[in-house]
C-alpha cells in the first residue's frame, strides 16, 4: 500500500505536487528509543498496550513483544492498526517499511556530526 505524504509540513491539501508517496507495508521500523517496556504518563512512545500515530500512515497499538534468546533484547514487537484511524492517540512516531519483495533497498550514507566542543566558546574580534 501507498500513503501520501507531505513535502513540507504547510503544503496545501488540494496541491498535488505537495505529496509524495511513501510504501507501507506489514513490516514497519522505529527508533529504539521510540519504545519503552513500562509506559508513563509523560510518555509519547508506544509501550505495550499503547497507541501511537505512524506519520502519515495509521494508529498502531503494541499487543505484543518478542525477547531474544537472552530475554532482555527486545527482536521484535506485534502491533495492529486502525485503518479506519478511529483512535486519536498523541504520540506521532517517524517509520519506514520493509523493502518490497524482489526490490532492493536504497543504500544511503548517512553521517552523524556531535558537537566540536565541550564548552560553549565565545569569540572576540
Amino acid at each position: 500500500m501507498e500513503l501520501d505524504a507531505k513535502r513540507w509540513p504547510d503544503a496545501q491539501n488540494d496541491d498535488p505536487s505537495a505529496f509524495y508517496k511513501v510504501p507501507f507495508s506489514r513490516v514497519v521500523y522505529i527508533d529504539q528509543s521510540d519504545f519503552r517496556m513500562k509506559d508513563s504518563k509523560d510518555y509519547y512512545g508506544l509501550a505495550p498496550g499503547k497507541s501511537v500515530l505512524l506519520r502519515y500512515g495509521f494508529p498502531v497499538k503494541c499487543t505484543n513483544v518478542v525477547f531474544a534468546d537472552d530475554n532482555e533484547t527486545i527482536h521484535e514487537i506485534h502491533a495492529e492498526y486502525d485503518p479506519e484511524k478511529k483512535t486519536k492517540p498523541k504520540g506521532v512516531l517517524h517509520w519506514v517499511a520493509e523493502s518490497s519483495p524482489g526490490k532492493e533497498p536504497i543504500k544511503i550514507e548517512v553521517r552523524l556530526f556531535e558537537k566540536l566542543f565541550n564548552y560553549e566558546a565565545f569569540m572576540t574580534f
